[in-house]
């Protein structure tokens, strides 16, 4: 698929993906070789049927692979575009099992007309949402939701069959060809397409994404089959062109998506297999060198002078360091797996802020910085893993004198706010890009910049093991001048999001 993606580089394709089927389109219209086919010929039904459920199957697939294939974690985008692919497979899936005397006699036929026509429509809702930029707590609401989002879209799927299977006449007014409704329809779909292809273009520019590239080419692909669709004649050329465009858009999207979740798994595994052997033929002797270091360190083995403690103390910060970043790869793999256990209990953070600054004091002093924690009179408790919790705020803390220049400042706040307990570490370093915000607590993602570097982990297991405790963990811009890390975990008789649920939940579910 390499070829595809070097061509879709390439200046002036775009321009020819826009203009060749709507030249294919002009001239099937109009010559009278390409007008219809016989009466009696069944090759319009049966290109229907099979191509039909051959788009359905692959818009399935698709919808399967969209969150790896895409290199995504697990985000609103995917979550929406997996929506998007699902709505249009259901639809061209049913559109086909409803073609007359094939599969099915005296079927409701306008029903599944209507399924084909309605398509493209559901799709692009989708579509369009998954390129809007969402803020970290919607993105979180519709991460939780998607479930319940996934049965209201069944719901509203059987809702659908039954409404046409009961009010026909009205409902064939309403989408007959030529209709001011239809039109409007088609001109807003073809719209929102388009529009789901700039944004696909301008993610894969962030991330440097082949397959968001080909996801692009899809969107401009299923807008001119769009076009087809409405304004081809049925059974004629342009009826042809409508299902080679459906279906050239879905395999631009799958072939790549199948090369990177492939990609994906076998990276994935050989990752697992290296920190498997890191936790194991490093932990064991790496904690002997601590505490060795540390025997040392206390004159157990003779007297120390300044200079060899000194030297020890360098030494024993790097393997607590090299040690840190162990117990991240082990538990980022337990976490993702779902067997990290949490011994929670009733904690004040106040004391667990003290003690991480108080420990990391004489860091910000050999760099000159300033290290200020602001709480409130009193904070209340939260059900938490304090050792978990602990290694958090640690983990943040050391990132951001890490990054924050010598004579610069660090300013940790402690609040309640809606039923949350927040607590923020700001830091005067260089910032982090807003198109890197999301991609920065990814497994081993590095930044570009020179400036913000890290091991990849540190904050993966950050915002994992916040989001294991019900929280959320978000990054954005501090009024110091470079970047603020924001945690908010629930607190108890609040754990609930202080917004009310959306009624299809309770509708769902009867809560």
């Amino acid at each position: 698929m390499q070829p595809t993606v070097s061509l879709a580089q390439r200046k002036g394709v775009v321009t020819l993906i826009f203009v060749l089927p709507l030249f294919f389109f002009l001239i099937f219209q109009r010559l009278p070789l390409f007008t219809n086919f016989s009466d009696e010929s069944f090759l319009p039904e049966l290109l229907q049927y099979y191509t039909s459920t051959l788009a359905g199957l692959l818009g399935v697939i698709i919808a399967l692979l969209t969150r790896h294939g895409l290199g995504l974690s697990q985000n609103g985008r995917s979550v929406l575009l997996t929506f998007g692919f699902l709505a249009l497979a259901s639809l061209l899936l049913v559109s086909s099992v409803g073609i007359p005397y094939l599969l099915l006699t005296n079927m409701l036929h306008p029903a599944f007309v209507w399924s084909l026509l309605l398509s493209l429509p559901a799709g692009s809702l989708y579509f369009a949402a998954a390129g809007v930029r969402w803020t970290a707590v919607a993105e979180k609401r519709l991460i939780t939701w998607r479930w319940p989002l996934f049965g209201l879209n069944g719901l509203v799927f059987l809702a659908y069959l039954g409404f046409v299977s009961h009010y026909t006449e009205p409902f064939a007014q309403m989408l007959k060809r030529g209709s001011l409704l239809l039109l409007g329809m088609t001109m807003l779909v073809s719209g929102l397409l388009l529009w789901a292809a700039w944004r696909s273009d301008q993610f894969s520019r962030l991330r440097n994404n082949s397959a968001d590239r080909n996801l692009a080419v899809t969107f401009i692909l299923l807008a001119q089959a769009e076009l087809c669709l409405i304004f081809g004649i049925s059974g004629s050329a342009t009826w042809v062109l409508f299902h080679l465009l459906l279906l050239a858009a879905l395999l631009v999207t799958l072939l790549p998506l199948l090369r990177h979740a492939i990609q994906y798994q076998r990276e994935k595994r050989q990752r697992s297999d290296l920190i498997q052997l890191i936790v194991h033929d490093l932990k064991s002797p790496l904690t002997i060198v601590i505490s060795g270091l540390d025997l040392l360190h206390r004159g157990g083995l003779g007297e120390v002078t300044p200079k060899q403690a000194h030297l020890l103390t360098n030494l024993e910060h790097c393997s607590d360091e090299v040690l840190g970043l162990v117990n991240d790869m082990l538990d980022v793999e337990r976490l993702e797996e779902g067997v990290m256990p949490l011994h929670k209990s009733m904690t004040d953070l106040a004391p667990v802020l003290r003690e991480q600054i108080a420990e990391l004091q004489i860091l910000a002093d050999k760099h000159q910085q300033q290290l200020q924690l602001f709480l409130p009179e009193t904070l209340p408790p939260v059900m938490v893993d304090p050792i978990l919790i602990r290694r958090v705020i640690h983990n943040l803390l050391a990132n951001a004198l890490k990054l924050t220049p010598d004579q610069g400042e660090i300013e940790v706040r402690a609040t309640v706010e809606g039923g949350q307990l927040q607590v923020s570490v700001a830091d005067s370093g260089p910032g982090i890009p807003v198109a890197d915000r999301q991609r920065i607590f990814e497994k081993f993602a590095q930044l570009d910049t020179k400036t913000r570097r890290g091991k990849g982990l540190g904050l993966t297991f950050c915002k994992m093991a916040v989001e294991a405790h019900g929280g959320l963990l978000t990054v954005e811009d501090s009024p110091l001048g470079g970047a603020l890390f924001r945690l908010a975990l629930p607190l108890e008789g609040a754990i609930q999001p202080t917004n009310p649920q959306p009624s299809f939940y309770r509708l769902i579910w009867g809560k």
